[in-house]
Formats: C-alpha cells, sequence, structure tokens
C-alpha cells in the first residue's frame, strides 16, 4: 500500500480542514514523489468524468471527486491478484462483446489422402462442434471502516484490500482448471512408478499421449506437491542449470512446454462451477490423485473475459463504512478434449 492511498483514505473521512491540509500534502509530497518513481504525471479521473492530471484535478476538486483512492485500490488489488495468476497465462483469454460468446471446434489430427497424378483433389470440410462461453460474474466487498482509518489501521486495510484481489484472481484460476480436468481426454496413470516417472518422465509421457491423437503440448500447469518430483529429476551433479532452478523456485521448460503452478482446491465438492466432477481431487499426495496438466493452449479452450477485475467505491453512512466491491465477469471452457492429459498419482 503506498502512502498516497494512506492520505487519500484519511482525507476521504477527514472534516473540511483537516481535507485541505492533507490534500495539499498529498500535491506537494506524495504526489511528486509517486511522478518522480514512474517517470508521467500521475493521471485520475475528475468530476467531470474526464481524465486528468492528478495535481491540477486535486487543485480545483475535493479528493472526493476524483478516482485517486479507487485508482490506488485497484492498484493494490492487483498486487494481491498477481502471485496466484496462473490459469490466465496458460490458456487463451478471448474478449467476450456479450453474456455469451461461441467457438466452433474442429477435429483432432487427421490425414490428408494420396492423389494419383491428374486425378481430381478431394474437398474434404472439418466436423465442427460448437462450444458455448457463458459469463459469471464473481467478487466479494473488502471491509474497511472509518474507526479502522482513524485508528491508522492501514496494514489490516492493505491485507483486506489485497486478499480481495487474490480471492478473485483464485476463483477465476478454480473454475478453468476444473474445466481442463473434467473434460480431459487422455489419463496418465503412473500408478506404481517411482522415482522420475513421478516427475519428468510422467509429464513427457502425458505429453506423448496428447501428440498420438494429433496436438503438441505446450504448457503443464502441475501441483505445487508435485514441484518436488519434478525438482528431483535436475541434481546439480550433472546438470550445471539445476542449481539455479532450485535457487530461484522458477522451474523451467520441460521438452518446450512451459510450467506453471496452481494450488487451489479442486475435488468432487469444490468446484462450483460445474455439474459433477470426475471423482479426482487436485493434490499428488495420496493415490488417484491428480498432480498436472499438459496440454495444448491452442486447443485445450480458455477464458472467456467479459470484464476484468473492476473495482467500485462506496460509502455506507448506515453502517461507517468506506469500502468498494471488487468483481470480475468471465467464462471458462474447454475446447477439444484429446489436447489435455491428466496426470494420476
Amino acid at each position: 500500500m503506498t502512502q498516497l492511498f494512506i492520505k487519500a483514505l484519511e482525507a476521504a473521512v477527514a472534516g473540511p480542514a483537516e481535507k485541505k491540509q492533507i490534500q495539499h500534502d498529498i500535491i506537494s509530497r506524495d504526489l511528486a514523489a509517486l511522478e518522480r518513481q514512474l517517470g508521467v504525471r500521475y493521471m485520475i479521473e475528475g468530476e467531470d468524468g474526464k481524465i486528468g492530471k492528478a495535481r491540477e484535478l486535486l487543485l480545483t476538486e475535493g479528493i472526493e471527486s476524483t478516482t485517486l483512492i479507487q485508482t490506488e485500490i485497484n492498484r493494490t488489488i492487483m498486487e494481491g491478484s498477481e502471485p496466484v495468476k496462473c490459469m490466465r497465462n496458460a490458456v487463451p483469454v478471448f474478449q467476450m462483446n456479450g453474456n455469451t460468446m461461441q467457438i466452433n471446434i474442429g477435429e483432432t489430427g487427421t490425414y490428408a489422402p494420396i492423389i494419383s497424378e491428374g486425378a481430381e483433389i478431394p474437398i474434404n470440410n472439418q466436423t465442427y462442434t460448437a462450444r458455448t462461453w457463458t459469463a459469471k460474474k464473481f467478487g466479494e466487498r473488502p471491509m474497511i471502516t472509518r474507526e479502522m482509518v482513524n485508528d491508522s489501521l492501514f496494514s489490516v486495510i492493505e491485507l483486506e484490500v489485497r486478499k480481495t484481489g487474490y480471492r478473485v484472481e483464485n476463483t477465476l484460476n478454480q473454475w478453468m482448471l476444473s474445466a481442463l480436468i473434467e473434460n480431459a481426454g487422455n489419463d496418465h496413470d503412473i500408478a506404481s512408478g517411482t522415482g522420475n516417472d513421478r516427475g519428468i518422465n510422467a509429464m513427457l509421457s502425458a505429453r506423448a499421449a496428447n501428440l498420438t491423437d494429433g496436438f503438441v503440448s505446450d504448457t503443464i500447469v502441475i501441483h505445487p506437491g508435485c514441484s518436488a518430483l519434478i525438482y528431483a529429476g535436475y541434481v546439480p551433479s550433472y546438470n550445471p542449470e539445476a542449481q539455479r532452478y532450485i535457487n530461484t523456485g522458477i522451474l523451467p521448460t520441460i521438452c518446450g512446454m512451459k510450467v506453471l503452478e496452481c494450488s487451489v482446491a479442486y475435488s468432487q465438492t469444490s468446484a462450483p462451477f460445474t455439474a459433477t466432477a470426475a471423482g479426482y481431487e487436485w493434490s499428488p499426495a495420496t493415490a488417484d490423485d491428480l498432480g498436472a496438466l499438459v496440454f495444448d493452449s491452442k486447443a485445450c479452450g480458455g477464458i472467456g473475459m467479459r470484464e476484468d477485475t473492476r473495482v467500485e467505491q462506496y460509502t455506507d453512512p448506515v453502517r461507517d463504512l468506506v469500502g468498494m466491491s471488487v468483481t470480475m465477469r468471465a467464462a471458462c471452457q474447454y475446447g477439444v478434449a484429446n489436447s489435455i492429459c491428466r496426470v494420476t498419482y
């Protein structure tokens, strides 16, 4: 949370005289520091709805008539969601122009026929299957009371605001993950595999299953409990890069497939956006649980984004609240089933 955000919250609940002094401090000190850091003039929205330079707007308008507080809150929410961003980096994100969107899914891998010299070239069209993305809205309101601001409990406010961004992003992760798990056309069961059979080799076997069906996998999403099994394949004694992977905690690509971690809960009862789960749990801890998904991101489906993370500021004088609502409207849907392989432990 920036000092600018703290000052803006204080100004929102202050009296007229104190508000004027706080506003002067923001203009002379906090905005100047922020502009030096960003290298640009800080822009916000004024009472007339026009975007302008924060310094000039605050000289002519009260802080409550600008979007300064909302802008700073939005920054904090985005910071909270950043550490858990996974599925939006793993699958395509399509912009939705309405509540629903339909995309045609083509066939799995096929072959062109051999043509004799001088023979007619045959016409062939794919058999398409329509997939419908239907947007749902999810979000919540972090509670910020005037007492919290007056008592300078800004660390608590920051935790509440950051956690909201974290939760909204995790719901998107959970929905997309469940869509891929439940509709995967391939399943690599390592059964009694040990050692590397449970780590890198398991990912390569899942890649082979998709490739057999005509899809070149480019992405792996793993449960954090599976990362130790993959790291076991990087032994510094014969891999000079292995120590760097272990030190940084950033897994390299495996046969050209990028590796992402996702820790959301998934079980038969914890996936709220699906009808019936496949009976798996997203955890490699016990038998018959899932530890990874290996898929071709160009064919696996994706996220339909109707409205990305949105912040609306509000005041509630009855409950003495100064807060905001944080929402997202999105849809998650799978594509071609055989472009996705589950790794079952």
